[in-house]
């Protein structure tokens, strides 16, 4: 399982859900700190963590998503279930948005879900299972 945003909200609760089940899980974030605590939840509820890969990942960079993907891919092989979780928001109306803001938000929001789906939908299709 490949799993973005887990260092904090939705994506740390995904995380300890699946910790929980025994799931192998790469998750990623672009707060480091925030993944290290969510390795620490899932050490505290489960008592271990060799079940996890964790990656400092910008997902609005496409070249850092191959990278972590073929990190993702050495440690526990073909990703059979992806979680795009990663999402940013401005919280402004259209005419004070931050151009450079918008243009990151179309990126983390849009764009990476379908870089990060290019990654391991084909090791999907080949399986006929994911």
């Amino acid at each position: 399982m490949f799993l973005t945003g887990a260092g904090s909200g939705l994506g740390r609760g995904m995380t300890l859900k699946f910790a929980a089940l025994g799931s192998n899980l790469t998750i990623s974030d672009i707060n480091e700190e925030g993944l290290k605590e969510t390795k620490d939840l899932v050490f505290k509820l489960t008592g271990k963590t060799d079940n996890l890969c964790l990656i400092k990942l910008d997902v609005s960079n496409r070249d850092a998503i191959k990278e972590a993907a073929i990190e993702a891919r050495k440690k526990f092989g073909d990703v059979d279930i992806l979680i795009n979780n990663a999402g940013i928001v401005q919280g402004k109306e259209i005419l004070d948005l931050n151009e450079k803001m918008a243009s990151l938000s179309f990126k983390v929001n849009m764009e990476c879900h379908l870089w990060l789906i290019k990654e391991f939908l084909p090791g999907m299709v080949e399986k006929n299972k994911g």
